[in-house]
């Protein structure tokens, strides 16, 4: 064997080799290598968000057109994992966030190429508190018909 490959490398790490030539058991030459693995430039993430008629959330973003394509994308609710996808083949992803209660929410995306961030990006999101109407309510009955000691209302 005359060369080497290493994967699962980290991002931003040193590495150091030795190779050694060997003839029965013993070495008769050796040769040392220090290599550093470059940063992952982390790319931003744009969010546009929009409230559905069933109070729910639809989350869009675009792919990035630099750096490493996120093969995983992490969506977090106030610090929370809420889901993971794949991308899809659109350079829009979308996604929904349901069952969210009114107030503010921050939304961050996280794009993971294997076990590296290679991208993020985060939002806030205004959920409305629901408007009640005030709502008055006559009822008549004649109390001819029924004792009216004994009314049920439902």
């Amino acid at each position: 064997m005359t060369s080497y490959y290493d994967s699962c490398l980290r991002s931003s790490t040193g590495y150091s080799y030795t190779v050694e030539a060997l003839s029965n058991v013993k070495v008769l030459a050796s040769a040392s290598l220090t290599a550093s693995t470059l940063a992952i430039l982390v790319i931003p993430i744009e969010i546009t968000s929009s409230l559905q008629p069933d109070k729910s959330v639809t989350i869009t973003w675009s792919n990035q057109n630099s750096g490493l394509a996120p093969n995983l994308y992490k969506i977090f609710v106030d610090g929370t994992l809420n889901t993971t996808l794949t991308p899809s083949t659109s350079s829009t992803q979308t996604t929904t966030i349901l069952d969210l209660k009114p107030g503010n929410h921050l939304i961050k995306i996280e794009g993971w190429y294997q076990d590296e961030i290679v991208s993020q990006g985060s939002g806030l999101v205004s959920i409305p508190e629901p408007v009640a109407a005030p709502y008055t309510i006559e009822i008549n009955w004649d109390t001819l018909d029924f004792d009216s000691r004994n009314a049920d209302l439902f």
